[in-house]
């Protein structure tokens, strides 16, 4: 925990002390940082090790098609990602996270730049590295971030309405994590409803509604799941159920907040801005809906990126000094104190508090 924090923090800061010039510089020195700290770490992570041991035993699997497809099945990994194994020209494991951490970063690095005024990297920069659902969580979820890289790509097919490479490649993201394929109609949002406010209202309707389910209906919902639905009843024991249902007065105000600052960046951006927009929405939707079904919690990852940039967006466009820095502490304050819960919680606080690297095995 000590060192993620002090080279989370030297990054925060360095690009706030710079947010008035060579704001790009500073960026780009940041997640050249964030690369090295990504690229040499050792078993740091829930599914570090996992990774691991499955890479190790899949490179040393015959390159047959049944081989290869018979353990996917077994352990429940997507065959494009056990061919991208395969093919990767290195058998060091180590290897495999420096290129995985470079994408990472580089994707990182290109959406904020892209998106983001310079003065509001660093805010960027807090969300991302501070909040537990950004960087942490994503450095043991490899093969999903993998998919993230490919939402990302994919994102600019969309934009530029090239409905074929934005579908090719969300298949092809599907080979390595399949949930990616759900995201496909969101082709259409992007450049058919866009401009329609119905959709907002929709999306304000269905917030509230389950703002309102999380703090109640899931505890009435659980005996439902467990008796119509028993396979997915492992996610609602009696253990989890607790956690979901203890909602803090801070959480609750944390997603209203946010909820409403990217509703006024939709109102008030661009195009671009609005897309960018919407999208965050679909995180809101899918965390709020997964605190009720776990699964559905997984697909909110893909829309981090979007909600990194969307916040930033909203507050350069709030003119009052006074309520735009209010907002900018409440939201970081909640962060940093998501961030310590994190590393002192059971899940994660076990695989994220000690943080190891390569250099360890020697």
């Amino acid at each position: 925990m000590f060192e993620s924090s002090i080279v989370c923090s030297l990054i925060v800061i360095c690009n706030y002390a710079f947010r008035n010039f060579k704001a790009e510089k500073s960026l780009f020195i940041g997640f050249a940082i964030l690369f090295v700290f990504q690229a040499v770490r050792y078993d740091y992570g829930n599914d570090y090790m996992s990774y691991f041991h499955n890479f190790n035993e899949v490179k040393h699997l015959p390159f047959n098609h049944d081989t290869i497809v018979g353990f996917g099945e077994k352990n429940r990994i997507e065959i494009g990602y056990l061919y991208l194994i395969k093919i990767f020209p290195f058998s060091d494991f180590y290897i495999f996270i420096i290129f995985w951490s470079f994408f990472n970063c580089f994707a990182y690095f290109y959406f904020i730049k892209k998106y983001v005024f310079p003065n509001y990297y660093w805010f960027a920069l807090a969300l991302y590295l501070f909040w537990p659902g950004g960087m942490l969580v994503q450095l043991s979820a490899i093969r999903q971030t993998i998919a993230i890289f490919i939402f990302v790509w994919a994102y600019n097919f969309a934009e530029k309405r090239n409905l074929l490479k934005f579908i090719l490649l969300l298949l092809f993201g599907g080979l390595i994590h399949s949930s990616i394929l759900i995201l496909m109609p969101l082709y259409f949002i992007v450049n058919q409803y866009i401009l329609k406010d119905k959709l907002i209202y929709l999306f304000s309707i269905f917030f509230l509604l389950v703002l309102f389910a999380d703090s109640g209906f899931k505890n009435n919902i659980i005996p439902y799941v467990d008796l119509y639905f028993n396979q997915y009843s492992h996610y609602l024991n009696d253990e989890w159920s607790e956690k979901i249902a203890e909602t803090s007065i801070s959480q609750s105000l944390f997603r209203i907040i946010t909820f409403i600052l990217i509703l006024y960046a939709y109102k008030v951006g661009n195009i671009i801005e609005r897309r960018v927009a919407v999208f965050s929405l679909f995180f809101i939707l899918f965390s709020l809906l997964g605190s009720i079904l776990f699964l559905v919690n997984r697909l909110s990852m893909f829309f981090v990126p979007f909600l990194i940039v969307s916040l930033p967006l909203a507050l350069k466009n709030l003119r009052n000094f006074y309520l735009r820095n209010s907002l900018i502490f409440i939201i970081l304050l909640y962060v940093i104190k998501q961030y310590f819960t994190f590393f002192y919680s059971e899940i994660y606080g076990g695989s994220y508090y000690e943080y190891k690297t390569i250099f360890n095995m020697f």
